[in-house]
């Protein structure tokens, strides 16, 4: 966070230099728009960074994707309001049971048409009995969990450019972006486990032992949170080709600051044995994300 704060005060002090200097002789003026409208589509580097890492890890890279709308509102001579919204497909993955760490396993339950079944439906206690309320939910020790998630996200970032240079004008950008969550889908890789009736306990068949399953295109709505949030910093180019009409490039770090999954006290299906009793487990993690965006803006 730090090296983050770092990064945008020097973004700042650099953009600000160079926006109010007007009146180099080399440079041309930019135009005097006040509104200027434009589309744009992205792809991205993906991942997501668990806030607790003595238990879970980042599972890898995702690649992520979308396109929309903006709109930038100036301000300043040299300075924009950049928003919009965009439609973005995002990707992350977790390690539940990283081999490096050491953890209690993590379980879930499946129906027969492989959908989450919620833990407190899928296994009763009572006076410290467990009972499993049905015999047609499979049960599963989860080690790897990739996310797929849908979403419309707003930025808000203040844009502050050079003067032009011949056809191109450069620019640093930082602000933030907000996501609202429209869906979700998860990939698992797991083992077949089986739980007693009564004592609860449960094992993992030694037939099935080292066989790790994938289980892909789960819902995974509930799992997740309906927003997000985060900061982006970054920068690029626009090549003007015809009045007020540019072709735009731009790479940004997304950073977000909110936790994408459910926490502990929300987490529908997963459960570890701890102290002689199933307990919640929520991986908090936030995405992260490098981003190439390219568009035209009129």
């Amino acid at each position: 966070m730090k090296k983050l704060s770092f990064l945008l005060l020097s973004l700042s002090f650099f953009v600000f230099n160079v926006n109010y200097a007007q009146n180099d002789p080399i440079v041309q003026s930019g135009s005097t728009s006040k509104f200027r409208f434009g589309l744009s589509g992205s792809g991205s580097v993906d991942w997501l960074e668990p806030q607790n890492q003595k238990k879970f890890t980042s599972g890898g890279k995702g690649f992520g994707y979308g396109w929309g709308p903006q709109i930038e509102i100036k301000i300043f001579e040299k300075t924009t309001l950049r928003t919009g919204f965009n439609l973005y497909n995002s990707a992350g993955s977790i390690n539940y049971s990283p081999d490096d760490l050491a953890f209690d396993s993590v379980y879930f339950f499946l129906d027969p048409d492989e959908n989450y079944v919620e833990w407190d439906d899928a296994v009763i206690e009572d006076a410290g009995d467990y009972i499993i309320s049905s015999s047609n939910n499979s049960l599963y020790q989860l080690k790897k969990r990739d996310f797929r998630s849908k979403y419309v996200n707003i930025p808000l970032s203040f844009k502050m450019k050079t003067n032009e240079i011949g056809y191109m004008t450069f620019f640093g950008e930082f602000g933030s972006v907000i996501g609202f969550n429209t869906s979700s889908l998860s990939n698992d890789e797991c083992i077949i486990a089986e739980m007693e009736d009564t004592t609860g306990f449960i094992s993992i068949p030694s037939a099935t032992m080292n066989d790790v399953i994938n289980k892909s295109n789960i819902d995974f709505n509930k799992g997740t949170q309906p927003i997000k949030a985060g900061l982006v910093v970054g920068g690029g180019g626009e090549f003007t080709f015809s009045g007020t009409t540019a072709l735009f490039f731009a790479v940004h770090f997304m950073y977000d600051f909110t936790n994408v999954v459910r926490s502990d006290k929300r987490e529908p299906y997963l459960r570890r044995m701890y102290n002689d009793s199933y307990q919640r487990v929520g991986a908090n993690s936030s995405f992260r994300s490098v981003r190439l965006t390219v568009g035209i803006l009129f």
